[in-house]
């Protein structure tokens, strides 16, 4: 019996897009398909370069305590925290701040000098002590609630030498008048070029 010839075409048709179906279906091989492209990543936020954020505000500051300011950089490092009117690190040995300020404030004790320098330790002060020390040396700070005393003045070795004499007067070592001719002869000396212990570190441990 024959079949009518549109029924062979027909019959054609469908057996290949039979196979076509069955081509499509199979999955790629992975060597002819090639790697898969890498999922993209989000870039990370540029961080902030604190050491040129720092240089570029003290390039306004007064030339003293733009020095000043240039030679902490240089010992320290970066800056914990930096504004157009001060620097400050926060950790470095003994101390438990370092603080800077662009411009500094008037002092006549010992000699007239400016305090832009603040150097902070954790040291516990009582009241009558606290008055004891302001009537040593003004520029020292104490503060109570947070367990901190500090000393300002225009360097860390003027500092060093405050903190080691309000040390000597808390454990009865020296008096108010002996600590300040100590002090104003310490400084005296150190102009001169000679060296003291007093002002090379702190001769005493402090709570970290």
């Amino acid at each position: 019996m024959k079949r009518p010839i549109g029924w062979m075409m027909s019959a054609a048709v469908a057996a290949s897009m039979s196979v076509a179906g069955r081509a499509q279906a199979q999955p790629l091989d992975p060597a002819v398909q090639g790697p898969l492209p890498a999922q993209s990543q989000a870039a990370s936020p540029p961080q902030p370069d604190k050491g040129k954020d720092a240089e570029a505000l003290i390039q306004s500051w007064p030339e003293n305590t733009k020095r000043a300011a240039q030679s902490l950089l240089e010992k320290y490092g970066p800056p914990e925290a930096a504004a157009p009117e001060r620097l400050s690190w926060n950790d470095q040995g003994s101390w438990s701040r370092v603080t800077l300020t662009r411009d500094g404030v008037s002092d006549n004790f010992p000699t007239t000098h400016q305090d832009f320098i603040e150097n902070t330790i954790h040291y516990r002060v009582s009241p009558g002590l606290a008055f004891t020390l302001d009537k040593f040396d003004s520029a020292l700070v104490v503060d109570r609630t947070v367990g901190t005393l500090s000393a300002r003045s225009d360097s860390e070795q003027a500092n060093t030498l405050a903190l080691n004499l309000a040390d000597e007067i808390a454990r009865g070592k020296r008096d108010v008048e002996s600590a300040r001719l100590f002090m104003t002869e310490t400084l005296r000396k150190a102009a001169a070029g000679k060296s003291s212990p007093y002002m090379d570190g702190l001769l005493f441990s402090v709570d970290r």
